[in-house]
C-alpha cells in the first residue's frame, strides 16, 4: 500500500524563483519568530524600560518586555506565517492550473 494521500509536484522547467523565495522566507519567518519567543522567555527583562517597552504574556503570568520594533514582530510574525503557508497553497494551485507544475500521487 502506497503512503495515503501524499500528493507530489513535479516542475518540469524546474522550480520557479517565486515558490523558493516564499519558501525561504517562510523557513526563515519561523526559525526567527522561534528564536525570538525563546528569547523573550528567557532573557528578556520583566521590567520595562525606556528601550524595552513593549509586553509579552507567556504562561503562568509571566510578562517579559521587548524592544517595540521586536514585540510587534514576535506577534505579527506568527501570524505572517500563516499568510505566506497560504500563499505557498496558492501558488502550487495556480502553478498546476496553468500547467507550469504537475501534480501526481
Amino acid at each position: 500500500m502506497s503512503g495515503g494521500r501524499r500528493i507530489n509536484y513535479d516542475f518540469p522547467n524546474g522550480t520557479p524563483g517565486l515558490l523558493k523565495v516564499l519558501f525561504t522566507v517562510f523557513f526563515t519567518n519561523f526559525v526567527v519568530d522561534f528564536a525570538v519567543g525563546i528569547w523573550a522567555s528567557r532573557w528578556a527583562p520583566r521590567q520595562p524600560s525606556a528601550q524595552y517597552s513593549y509586553p509579552i504574556r507567556f504562561k503562568g503570568g509571566i510578562v517579559a518586555y521587548l524592544p517595540p520594533a521586536l514585540g510587534k514582530y514576535e506577534v505579527w510574525g506568527f501570524w505572517s506565517g500563516f499568510v505566506l503557508l497560504a500563499c505557498i497553497a496558492f501558488s502550487f494551485w495556480y502553478y498546476e492550473r496553468t500547467g507550469r507544475a504537475i501534480r501526481y500521487r
